[in-house]
């Protein structure tokens, strides 16, 4: 009876020994791929990202063009009305700087 046991005891032992010895490459190659697979869709995740955040980079842009535009006009505008009173800044009326109208 003894010596059954020691046999069961020891095949089991030995058996479940091989089958790790057997499969530990397998195992390692298995969480070396989980892992690359979560790296890869980590980076996936921060591409995507960057692409959103460059379409909204691109909005903000042609906002602030088209906001440059618009105040390089009231500039414009504003350098002409100052010409003009310039002309007429004199408040006497005999005087020659004064704009005759």
């Amino acid at each position: 009876m003894w010596n059954e046991l020691f046999t069961y005891l020891g095949s089991a032992i030995a058996g479940g020994g091989l089958t790790t010895l057997v499969t530990i490459p397998y195992v390692r190659k298995k969480y070396k791929a989980e892992a690359m697979r979560e790296v890869q869709d980590v980076y996936q995740e921060l591409v995507q990202d960057l692409r959103e955040s460059n379409a909204l980079l691109k909005v903000e842009i042609k906002e602030l063009r088209e906001r440059v535009t618009v105040l390089e006009r009231v500039i414009s505008e504003n350098s002409r009305s100052i010409i003009e009173l310039k002309d007429s800044e004199c408040v006497r009326v005999e005087c020659e700087r004064r704009k005759k109208k």
